[in-house]
């Protein structure tokens, strides 16, 4: 990111006469001139794009000599300047806490505040020493870097490129909402594969799948259907909009483009036509696609900043030594995308649903904000058709392991992109680093080993405690500095655990719930006067339902939908026990006692939804006939013991719960209709049944006898 110094050479001779004579007119600190006593020029990183900044200007002197050289008086003179300071968008503890997490590991990794283009953090994994270089570097030590394979001295976030993996599909997603090729509510099946004439694209299947699911689950077949679309020529138009396949601007030297690939590119490059097969590969971030970690961080923010776009920069001021003025490096706004609200949600939601429910749910359990974010696999060579096993390939052929986020996704202050090099899973490698960046950053905790690191790397290198950037953890003095920079309403809310567990919780939920408690509560109260002790009972039904409600909220819905096949057959297996050795009250047989009297059938109100959705998320196709009657099993068993007992009510809601389910897993109209028209003739003759309002002996025999009158 600094980069280094060195002694001027003379290729760096004839890179300064060329610069002055293009801008010496425009600025006189590019005059060749200025150089003439100067031994040492910004050779590579942030002391090479800045060099006219930081360089100053060189002083002289006019002076009367004899012949022999001896000076006779100062004519005149011009002291020298230094050269202007630099402020730094950097957070230099963010910065060393990504550098230890790699650990060893090769990658690199790119933090972006989306408001601004600030770089929060700039990673390339592994570096090297830049001192070696200041007075010219041995021939051992510049054999050793130069023949590394891992290649310490790339630049890797601006100078390596990867294919993107699934990390771009979020991307395709906005481009097909901002061209009006899809709507969010359009659904395709995923079956787990794509056939394009005689060819089979592999993924895994996701059943009806739709643009919040397809980026939620990550379905292939969802994108190679869009790629195949859109077409190779549109889709490098509209993905070009996020800087794909073009340099970002940032303030480094040496940025590569990357390749967003289209027909007329490769025809230039190998004078081939381009194959319809090649636009399915380019949908799912693979083919020939390949783009820097800086342009995925970029995008990631664009999206995140709700289309506005800033060029990212490491150098947030240029400070004048002279009068001290800060002058922004980026004052404004590049351009705007032309994406609204909207899809700006679409897109955001169906990310946070990856870090809820997805592939980055283990890595953000817990966390207090709502974190967008996407998974990338990228594959690093051609497996010809065959199964990637990891564990016989070789490292330099494993899978690259990336990951994209941004947060608060609500109010977004970071936005990342990074990749771990033949790491494989996203999940697995990725995502754990991106989790403690912004463990660090919004909550302003780090890891016990890297706070230790940190104060012994501090004391090492005698930073003075008054210069520690402002921001959270400040690990000379184990406290907590709030940084008035990166205050919003999102860090003011937080003190304390309940904050932080309101902050991810569905605000108008709780609205609504509050609403019915206390019209509750209310009318209880009014009800019941001669008997206050039935509103304490309620009260105290209220808080345990509370409880359950946030211990509930802080779990995976993926693995709380796992606990409905358990709970469900527990469920049966008591309502049979019900059935057989039940305790009656009021009329109806429906509870059972086992030291306190329990009701079984309550269970069922959210076990048969839980299990009938477990059934139809691990369907590999679509949902078949046979599936409608699997499901209908699992709904119809309860529902008929709880209507055994009698309990009509009960019956009805758990057949509710469960049909609602099987309808959006994909139940036709055409079959929902007349299943509906059935329902309303039995209820409609079971009220004219009787000639008189209270048949109690042959009327509503699944009521119980309170009710029947």
């Amino acid at each position: 990111m600094v980069g280094y110094i060195g002694r001027i050479s003379q290729k760096d001779n004839e890179k300064l006469r060329k610069r002055s004579e293009e801008g010496k007119q425009d600025d006189p600190r590019k005059d060749f001139g200025n150089y003439r006593g100067t031994s040492y020029i910004g050779k590579s990183g942030i002391e090479e794009s800045y060099e006219t900044e930081l360089h100053g200007t060189t002083g002289s002197e006019n002076v009367e000599a004899e012949a022999n050289g001896t000076v006779v008086r100062v004519l005149s003179r011009k002291a020298p300047t230094n050269g202007n300071n630099l402020i730094l968008a950097a957070d230099i503890r963010l910065q060393y806490l990504v550098e230890h997490l790699f650990n060893g590991r090769k990658g690199a990794f790119v933090a972006i505040e989306p408001e601004t283009g600030d770089i929060l953090a700039y990673v390339s994994k592994p570096n090297y020493n830049p001192n070696s270089f200041v007075d010219g570097i041995d021939p051992q030590t510049w054999a050793g870097l130069r023949d590394d394979p891992k290649k310490p001295m790339l630049n890797r976030p601006i100078q390596a490129t990867y294919p993107p993996g699934s990390t771009f599909k979020p991307f395709m997603a906005m481009s097909a909402l901002m061209d009006g090729i899809r709507k969010p509510e359009q659904a395709y099946n995923d079956p787990g594969y794509y056939i394009l004439g005689k060819h089979r694209f592999r993924g895994h299947a996701t059943g009806i799948t739709n643009m919040h699911r397809s980026i939620a689950q990550s379905s292939n077949t969802y994108y190679y259907i869009l790629a195949h679309d859109m077409g190779i020529d549109k889709l490098h138009n509209l993905l070009s909009q996020f800087g794909f396949g073009n340099k970002t601007g940032i303030d480094l030297v040496g940025e590569k483009k990357g390749l967003l690939p289209s027909s007329e590119w490769k025809m230039k490059r190998y004078k081939q036509k381009w194959l319809d097969g090649e636009t399915i590969s380019v949908g799912i971030g693979q083919g020939y696609s390949n783009f820097t970690i800086t342009q995925l961080a970029y995008a990631t923010a664009i999206i995140a900043n709700k289309g506005v776009v800033m060029k990212p920069h490491l150098v947030k001021f240029i400070e004048s030594v002279t009068s001290g003025e800060r002058v922004p490096t980026v004052p404004k706004e590049t351009s705007r995308l032309p994406m609204t609200q909207k899809q700006v949600d679409v897109i955001t939601n169906a990310m946070v649903e990856v870090n809820r429910s997805g592939t980055g749910a283990k890595a953000f359990s817990g966390f207090p904000f709502p974190v967008a974010g996407k998974t990338g696999t990228a594959q690093v060579k051609d497996l010809k058709g065959r199964a990637y096993n990891r564990s016989v390939t070789p490292e330099e052929f494993r899978d690259h392991s990336l990951f994209i986020a941004f947060a608060p996704a609500d109010k977004p202050k970071i936005a990342m992109a990074l990749v771990v090099e033949n790491a494989g899973f996203g999940a697995e490698a990725a995502a754990p680093i991106v989790r403690s960046a912004l463990d660090y950053y919004l909550l302003g905790k780090l890891p016990k080993t890297v706070e230790e690191i940190t104060k012994q790397w501090y004391r090492t290198h005698l930073y003075p405690p008054h210069q520690l950037p402002k921001g959270f953890f400040d690990p000379m003095t184990s406290q907590v500095v709030p940084n008035e920079n990166l205050r919003s309403n999102t860090m003011k809310n937080i003190s304390g655990w309940p904050q932080k567990m309101l902050s991810g919780f569905d605000k108008p939920l709780l609205l609504m719930m509050a609403t019915v408690y206390i019209l509750g509560l209310v009318t209880l109260y009014s009800a019941s006067l001669s008997h206050p002790e039935f509103l304490g009972q309620q009260v105290r039904n209220i808080l345990i339902s509370l409880i359950l409600v946030f211990a509930l909220a802080n779990i995976s819905p993926q693995n709380i939908m796992r606990l409905g096949p358990p709970i469900y057959v527990l469920g049966v297996v008591l309502l049979v026990a019900v059935l057989l050795f039940g305790v009656t009250k009021k009329g109806a047989t429906r509870w059972l006692h086992v030291g306190i009297d329990i009701q079984p059938s309550e269970i069922m109100k959210i076990a048969v939804p839980l299990t009938i959705a477990w059934y139809f998320h691990n369907r590999e196709s679509l949902p078949k006939f046979k599936d409608f009657i699997v499901a209908s099993l699992i709904l119809i068993i309860p529902a008929l013991l709880i209507a055994k007992q009698p309990d009509l009510g009960t019956a009805i809601l758990v057949t509710s719960a469960g049909a609602y389910v099987i309808f959006f897993a994909g139940m036709s109209w055409w079959l929902v209709v007349p299943l509906m028209l059935a329902l309303v003739i039995s209820v409609l003759m079971l009220l004219s049944f009787g000639p008189d309002g209270c048949a109690s002996e042959k009327k509503w025999p699944l009521l119980h006898n309170y009710q029947k009158h």
